[in-house]
């Protein structure tokens, strides 16, 4: 128990140590324009104005398509009633499912867009009776 307290004692005076030195370095007016773009969010090595930016994975940036399931559903062209079949058949061969269900993906992905809220953008029309596919409409 002693050597454990030890142990986080002499952790803390490094840490403290460590600390001091960065703030020192922080203050140091020749580090004075670094320390500024850190801050500014541009990366130090970079040319100016160009701010440093987060890596993106393919396709995630606004200008391409989109990369979820949900995502490509909502940008599709649909006809104006459409069911789980319709929007499985615009999807296929643009998504991978990863070896699930197509449809059982499709018709969970649909579900989601389908309730109530923020997020709503399509909704039920016609409930499915005796085994028939429920329709939809786009409502945003």
């Amino acid at each position: 128990m002693v050597n454990r307290i030890d142990t986080l004692i002499e952790a803390e005076a490094r840490r403290a140590d460590k600390v001091k030195q960065l703030v020192t370095l922080l203050r140091d007016p020749d580090l004075a324009d670094f320390v500024a773009k850190l801050a500014s969010g541009e990366e130090p090595g970079l040319p100016p104005g160009r701010a440093a930016t987060a890596p993106t994975w393919p396709m995630a940036s606004s200008q391409e398509k989109p990369t979820t399931l949900r995502g490509m559903i909502r940008e599709l062209q649909l006809p104006a009633k459409f069911t789980s079949k319709d929007v499985l058949e615009s999807v296929h061969g643009k998504f991978h499912f990863n070896g699930g269900d197509p449809l059982t993906m499709v018709r969970s992905a649909i579900y989601t867009l389908s309730r109530t809220g923020p997020g709503q953008a399509f909704r039920v029309v016609k409930k499915s009776v005796s085994g028939s596919e429920q329709v939809y409409e786009r409502i945003s």
